[in-house]
């Protein structure tokens, strides 16, 4: 290969000294053709007038002047499309704790690259008039005191001065009685806002979820100064402080509004705590949060520009919430009893609606001085400072001009000179992201070019106010689905909230949006797809490029979720997704997280049986919700505990002494042990080694479009299935598999089988087998 390659540049050495090299300049470019689309990146040609004369032939030139023929991109800016919706559902029935029904509707498609979405809202709601009560329903009150909101409580603490129920009901017809803690003991400041709600969906406090007016009659108190301040049950420690040093300055620098929404996002979600299997995609919808990003992103589009962020934070105080036995809200617990066993999406999304994602575990309340500066790139980079020097001089501006702290200004440079030294009134604009304190306060610490600078009156005002109006501003969190707890169908009604809280981010996940030009992030902003555009570019869509921007890197973002597979005899479910929106290219950056996802699931019994009401205990179907007598009775065994993947052949909520229970095993699992239980006089049963085994193979995990014949819940040994596809489509795997004596399929089954589009088609009698055609076997392919 070398030689070859050296003689090959002597050849062609020799012809240029020689004279003889080809004046391509002969044979002029055509004009471009007409682009192949007229948007969505289409391509255009252009080739070379060649006459093949003789002194084409003799100077060589169809080494010279190859190629003959060039290409392009062009219209690269994407389709402009309208958001397409679908049909309204039907209305659910009739919440009785708003009067209310609700109905939704699915977004089919977001709106792209300034394509227009009018609508305003996927819900709707009308009054009604309801058939049931609003009242709180709970499973745990045996022994204690129901109170006339439905809501049970300790014994101890009916007649003990407080109302414990929330209703009163437990202090009717009491004696005055002296109370728990002294009149002087005051309730903590702000202390119900850290029980609200928090939707990680648009970032802000949603309605309460825990009752902090609640103390169990225990009267455990914190001080603060002269003052002393009752704690909460639910609240493990709260501390008090006034924390506004002026060297906390944080000022970060950001080279596009990607990186920089990337660092939001990072630091709203950054205490997540728990056992909430979520990806949370930020998204901001009809919200002040919303109104802040669109007005940052519209910004961040007009040129190329830098981001410079400063953010201070103001404490007031840090509480931590106890990890079990929380005190649910009254308001909360009526919402959840008054949800329906079958599943109805727009009844179960409205607990997110109305009460959040999560709730608070731990926090600091008080207020965020975060306000984010738009700079020139170009002004910039020409001004003689680096970026650590920006963000430097930022900060000592900060702290001088609006704190009052002496400081040496950074003003000896180009950039500064129309603004008397200020390096913060040479941005091109401001958007002011600060939380808590009162309204007016906050929002005069934002600038715009054309106004006077704020001063340090505004700032100093702005502080004095978080006190008395602050906000969450630091925190970890918990999924509010492990709040529904203690009432009828507990496991029912969570499993519900997962799969409705599934379907809210499903509809908000950017996943079916075209990708952005020049690299740029997609988002889902009020139905439509945005773009986020990286540093170098700019424009609408980003589709603009600064003159010394050549990057062809495309990082690599998720196609949507495929569907869930069916449940498997294991007891589980899976999905998957592709890279491929677009695939990872040029060095670019392969797609967080990972492309495959299983979840837990229940096979049913009988096709017909509904919505089984699975209570908290031991998630078992309950054919009675009586509670036991409330009497005391003794000498009766409750329903016994099954193995995992079994049920009692006959369910009945008590049994008497001597009585038995058998359990049966699901399909596809084989009773191991003595199946009869027994119950003993004291209240126990009586029971040996018992399991239920695997015993057969679980349906292979296909994608929805793959057809299994024949298609069963469960296959024995040597039992055999046929895969096939669509027309048009080809398998990705094998496509026949048999059931192993290890309960496995042979050959292997991969993760998922999918069907590809078929590239080419095959001959008659012959079949694609992944990239090739190979020959049709008459028993597999002539059934």
């Amino acid at each position: 290969m070398g030689s070859w390659l050296l003689s090959g540049l002597v050849v062609l050495g020799a012809c240029v000294a020689g004279g003889r090299a080809c004046e391509c300049n002969r044979y002029p470019w055509g004009s471009w053709s007409t682009c192949t689309r007229t948007c969505g990146r289409g391509q255009s040609t252009r080739s070379r007038a060649i006459q093949k004369d003789r002194y084409y032939d003799r100077h060589n030139c169809g080494v010279f002047c190859s190629p003959t023929t060039m290409s392009r991109e062009c219209n690269v800016n994407g389709c402009s499309s309208a958001c397409q919706v679908g049909d309204w559902s039907s209305w659910s029935p009739c919440d009785p704790c708003v009067s209310k029904q609700f109905r939704s509707r699915d977004l089919l498609r977001p709106a792209e690259f300034g394509g227009r979405c009018e609508v305003t809202s996927l819900t709707d709601d009308r009054p009604c008039l309801a058939d049931a009560l609003c009242n709180i329903q709970q499973t745990d009150c045996v022994n204690k005191f129901l109170c006339d909101n439905g809501r049970c409580v300790a014994q101890k603490l009916v007649c003990n001065g407080e109302h414990d129920c929330g209703d009163g009901s437990d202090e009717d017809g009491c004696q005055p009685r002296r109370p728990a803690c002294p009149r002087v003991v005051e309730p903590i400041p702000s202390v119900q806002l850290m029980g609200s709600g928090y939707s990680m969906v648009s970032g802000e406090l949603r309605g309460e979820v825990l009752n902090n007016a609640y103390y169990g009659g225990q009267c455990d108190t914190r001080s603060q100064g002269l003052k002393l301040y009752r704690l909460p049950s639910n609240l493990l420690n709260v501390s008090f402080q006034v924390a506004n040093m002026a060297d906390d300055v944080e000022v970060k620098l950001y080279s596009d509004s990607a990186e920089y929404v990337n660092s939001d996002n990072n630091s709203e979600n950054r205490g997540t705590s728990g056992s909430a299997n979520y990806f949370f995609v930020q998204q901001w919808s009809h919200s002040d949060r919303s109104s802040h990003h669109s007005s940052f992103l519209q910004t961040s589009r007009t040129k190329d520009s830098i981001f410079v962020r400063v953010h201070k934070k103001v404490a007031v105080s840090e509480f931590q919430m106890r990890s079990e036995g929380l005190h649910a809200s009254e308001t909360l617990l009526r919402a959840l009893s008054a949800l329906p066993l079958a599943y109805n999406f727009p009844l179960y999304s409205r607990i997110f609606q109305d009460f959040g994602t999560h709730y608070f575990t731990s926090g600091t309340t008080g207020g965020l001085y975060n306000i984010v500066y738009q700079y020139n790139r170009q002004t910039l980079e020409s001004s003689g400072l680096d970026k650590s020097e920006i963000a430097k001089c930022a900060k000592k501006e900060t702290v001088f001009w609006i704190l009052r702290k002496s400081s040496k200004h950074c003003y000896e440079h180009k950039m500064t000179t129309r603004t008397k030294g200020s390096v913060l009134q040479a941005s091109e604009s401001s958007v002011s992201l600060v939380q808590g304190g009162r309204a007016e306060y906050a929002a005069a610490l934002s600038w715009e070019k054309k106004d006077s600078f704020p001063d340090s009156s505004k700032y100093n005002d702005w502080v004095s106010s978080v006190k008395d109006n602050p906000t969450i501003v630091d925190f970890t969190l918990e999924s509010i689905i492990k709040l529904v707890r203690g009432i009828p169908c507990a496991v029912t009604k969570r499993q519900h909230l997962e799969r409705a809280l599934a379907e809210v981010l499903a509809g908000l996940d950017p996943c079916r949006c075209t990708p952005c030009p020049n690299n740029a992030r997609t988002v889902m902003i009020d139905n439509s797809c945005v773009c986020m555009c990286k540093a170098g570019t700019y424009g609408d869509n980003c589709e603009k490029r600064v003159a010394n921007y050549h990057s062809v890197v495309q990082d690599g973002s998720w196609n949507c979720w495929t569907q869930w597979s069916a449940c498997h005899a294991s007891g589980t479910r899976h999905r998957t997704r592709r890279c491929n929106n677009p695939v990872p290219a040029h060095g670019g950056a392969p797609c967080p997280g990972d492309p495959t996802q299983s979840d837990h699931c229940r096979i049913a019994l009988f096709a017909s049986s509904g919505t089984l009401c699975i209570n908290d205990d031991e998630e078992r179907r309950e054919s009675e919700t009586e509670e036991p007598d409330r009497g005391g009775e003794a000498g009766y065994c409750r329903q016994p505990r099954v193995p995992a993947n079994g049920y009692l052949r006959e369910e009945r909520s008590r049994y008497q002494p001597g009585e038995t229970a058998e359990v049966m095993c699901f399909t596809g699992y084989t009773v191991r042990g003595y199946q009869l239980l027994r119950c003993l006089p004291d209240g126990t049963w009586h029971r040996e080694e018992l399991e239920c085994r695997l015993s057969a193979c679980s349906p292979p995990p296909v994608s929805t479009e793959v057809t299994i014949k024949p298609l069963k819940v469960t296959y024995r040994v040597s039992e055999s299935v046929r895969l096939s596809c669509p027309p048009g489509f080809t398998l990705s795997g094998e496509s026949s598999h048999t059931c192993g004596q290890d309960l496995a399929w042979e050959p292997d089954i991969p993760l998922e089988v999918t069907c590809e589009a078929v590239e080419g088609r095959c001959d008659p009698g012959m079949k694609r087998s992944g990239s090739e055609c190979v020959c049709q076997t008459p028993e597999l392919d002539c059934q």
